[in-house]
């Protein structure tokens, strides 16, 4: 084997293809000769499944090197007491040449001869202490400067005009409560300019260990977004619409200085973003809030089951909103407990008939009606899976006995509420309706022509 391995190798040298190790046959009375058997290491027959990622919260498999269907198969017959070796290579298709991924034979050297436990062996570091070294030998190459915000101000303005990656810096008001700063990314701005025509505002909280807000502007492109710039804002007592004036600024660069064609522009439910965004858009451009988040705002309120809604009051509507008609008057809310009817028949609680289904005859052929709920169940289907458990709200629509509990997080609750229905004589919205009013807010959210 350690022959065949050697004439493996060379062949990888000669061809760039490496070829693995598969099986070997051992054949008597021929001669001492083995038959071994190596694939191409990229054949996409032999592909392993995909290893997950350590952190189980991350349901994402890790990156794997491309495959093909190559056919790649390398046949070595060696012994160990001949010269002669006899080698039989099929390859199908020409395809990139393999990344060696191995370790460097130096630092197996630094491995093998444990040239740190022989000086500490019981050390008081750990792995991370090494590794943090490395990092800050490395910092030398991207820091320029020892303030984290003036460091990167230098390396934008460093890249600004590059040739490759060109950065551009967008202009901010200075404030003594904020400290931020905002670039675009030029190259895809000019790639992209004329398809974008829906962008995106979302944000992330705990950035660093500084406490940076890294705000991102994002271009839709096929269905897939594309980082068009970003602001990174930290904040210490800011003054109201402080905070709301630098995300202006950063989305004014855009929309003035960029000259981006946009129809349609989205945010989640943070309402600084939310303003910014209706203050800098044209009055042209459509707003919409994020679907995922539209929804967990309706999960919200009907968690809370023992809350009574507030009395409408149309005029109040009218100042904050004065497009709301005058003129408009919500359904009668039931004050009471709705009561649940179940027929037991020798102590068994009798289901509810099937519900008949409408037949049609056109040309010959019966059809039957479908829900009309079967468009919105697709949609649910295709939804990813960090709408999973909008999916699982939604799956029990028929469900008649669910228990009148919700159980939400803590912020979705005010002082005193709990997620039962402590007054038995009222509940805001019984189980059994909770899924039939997401249907109805998803059938309305996808289906008006002003949403």
């Amino acid at each position: 084997k350690t022959r065949a391995n050697e004439v493996s190798k060379l062949i990888w040298d000669v061809t760039d293809y490496r070829f693995s190790y598969h099986h070997v046959r051992n054949y008597s009375g021929a001669a001492g000769y083995s038959h071994f058997f190596y694939h191409c290491a990229q054949a996409a027959t032999r592909k392993l499944p995909p290893e997950k990622h350590s952190d189980a919260a991350k349901h994402r498999d890790k990156g794997q090197m491309k495959t093909y269907d190559c056919n790649g198969w390398l046949e070595i017959w060696a012994a160990d007491d001949k010269t002669e070796v006899f080698v039989r290579l099929r390859h199908q298709l020409c395809h990139e040449a393999y990344t060696c991924i191995d370790v460097p034979s130096e630092v197996k050297e630094l491995l093998w001869k444990k040239k740190i436990l022989p000086l500490y062996p019981k050390p008081n570091f750990k792995q991370k202490s090494i590794y943090s070294l490395h990092l800050k030998e490395n910092q030398d190459k991207w820091r320029t400067a020892t303030d984290e915000l003036e460091s990167a101000i230098k390396l934008i303005e460093q890249y600004t005009g590059h040739e490759q990656t060109p950065l551009e810096r967008i202009n901010l008001p200075e404030t003594d409560c904020c400290s931020a700063v905002a670039f675009a990314l030029p190259s895809l701005i000019n790639t992209w300019r004329g398809i974008v025509r829906e962008i995106g505002l979302d944000s992330t909280f705990k950035t660093n260990r500084s406490g940076y807000e890294c705000y991102a502007v994002l271009g839709e492109v096929f269905g897939s977004g594309v980082p068009l710039g970003f602001l990174l804002l930290k904040s210490k007592n800011p003054i109201v619409g402080e905070k709301e004036d630098y995300i202006r600024h950063c989305l004014r660069h855009f929309v003035g200085h960029c000259k981006l064609d946009i129809e349609q522009c989205l945010t989640d439910k943070d309402i600084i973003e939310i303003n910014a965004m209706l203050a800098e858009m044209p009055s042209t451009v459509k707003y919409q809030l994020c679907f995922w988040h539209s929804i967990e705002i309706v999960k919200g309120r009907l968690c809370v089951l023992s809350r009574k809604p507030a009395s409408y009051d149309s005029e109040a509507a009218f100042r904050l909103f004065d497009w709301i008609d005058r003129d408009f008057e919500n359904l009668r809310v039931a004050q009471s407990f709705i009561p649940r009817l179940k027929v037991i028949f020798n102590g068994q609680t009798v289901a509810a008939p099937a519900r008949p289904k409408l037949l049609i005859n056109l040309n010959g052929t019966a059809c039957s009606s479908t829900s009309d709920l079967d468009d919105l169940d697709n949609l649910l289907d295709s939804l990813e899976d960090e709408h999973e458990e909008v999916k699982i709200a939604l799956e029990d629509i028929d469900d008649r006995d669910g228990i009148d509990r919700f159980n939400g997080p803590d912020s979705w609750f005010e002082p005193g509420e709990t997620v039962f229905a402590e007054d038995k004589q009222y509940v805001f919205c019984p189980a059994p309706h909770r899924s039939q009013i997401l249907h109805m807010f998803i059938r309305h959210f996808c289906e008006h022509p002003l949403l």
